[in-house]
């Protein structure tokens, strides 16, 4: 009786360690946002043309992974992204991509042995076609997506 005890309850830690490493992993997994880039973003929301009323479009995207046709996108959504990467200086008032800046400002959305540099380089180059500066700004943003930790 004792061992059978003893052998449940040591299935029962095995499980919790389990456990306790997958929220870990994906904690660690997220991407970590900067104080600077939380300003940024309460002051693209105070101005009523880069509201994002329901801010669970950003959970979807970002941690729950889903793909950008999947997520229903307030209108603004290009707009707002605008409004950051300006704010941010990530996008030039040429409406190019500041790869430098924007290295710099979003390494902590990757994993950490990312290569920064090659997928800002990479989704900077996902812009070249866009037709205005939001076009640029939503463009960068769904290219990085696909990196973000």
């Amino acid at each position: 009786m004792y061992f059978a005890l003893y052998d449940f309850n040591c299935k029962k830690m095995k499980v919790a360690i389990l456990v306790c490493t997958a929220l870990f992993a994906y904690v660690l997994a997220a991407p970590q946002y900067t104080e600077e880039y939380f300003k940024v973003h309460q002051e693209c929301q105070e101005d009523v043309h880069y509201f994002i009323a329901n801010m669970t479009v950003f959970q979807e995207l970002e941690f729950e992974k889903k793909k950008p046709e999947d997520v229903e996108l307030p209108v603004n959504f290009n707009d707002h992204l605008y409004c950051m990467y300006v704010k941010l200086f990530i996008l030039t008032n040429k409406g190019t991509i500041d790869e430098a800046v924007a290295a710099d400002k979003l390494k902590t959305f990757f994993p950490e042995n990312a290569n920064t540099q090659q997928i800002v380089a990479d989704c900077s180059q996902a812009t070249a076609n866009a037709v205005n500066s939001t076009i640029v700004a939503s463009s960068f943003y769904f290219c990085l997506l696909e990196y973000f930790a």
